[in-house]
């Protein structure tokens, strides 16, 4: 859904980069475009496994305890929640186990651990620090004086310089 949103539009159209590459698509295979109504939550509750390359269903289907087997990069992989695939070879060998079977299970502890990872990540990582305005046309920079960045001004400013004049993590306190 994303390529379509205007704050987050991406260049390419995922649709339509499979079609241009592998031609026509089995009849057995849909695609589902990013402007349908179709409900990602839905086709998420009735797979058996997640299939994602750089999608946050993929965090959706941990959390609601499904398997979700990764083979691009989000921001979620190799967390220790996720089945991630290292090759071609690795994917084709997991996909042909599932569907003769062999179901592919979450590691221990991943639905707990995912909810957490997504707490720190939306909550303590991401911090806002109030030194731009966004009004949908263009960002701009509202510091008009160096001395707006002083110590003890911004408490997000200076969380994120004793991270970085520490080498620790740039954390928002829980």
């Amino acid at each position: 859904p994303a390529e379509i949103v205007p704050k987050f539009q991406t260049r390419g159209r995922i649709v339509q980069q499979i079609q241009e590459r592998f031609g026509p698509i089995p009849s057995n295979v849909r695609l589902i475009g990013p402007e349908s109504t179709i409900s990602s939550d839905t086709l998420r509750s009735m797979a058996s496994l997640n299939l994602v390359y750089c999608s946050s269903v993929g965090m959706e289907a941990v959390i609601a305890g499904q398997p979700v087997l990764i083979c691009g990069n989000p921001y979620y992989a190799r967390k220790g929640f996720t089945i991630n695939v290292d090759s071609p070879n690795q994917y084709d060998r997991l996909l042909e186990e599932h569907a003769a079977g062999k179901p592919l299970m979450l590691p221990p502890q991943s639905v707990e651990l995912a909810r957490r990872f997504l707490y720190l990540f939306k909550f303590r990582y991401g911090i806002r620090m109030g030194l731009t305005s966004d009004d949908n046309r263009a960002t701009a920079l509202r510091i008009r004086d160096l001395r707006e960045l002083g110590p003890g001004v911004s408490f997000p400013v200076d969380t994120a310089c004793d991270g970085i004049l520490h080498r620790d993590e740039i954390l928002l306190p829980a």
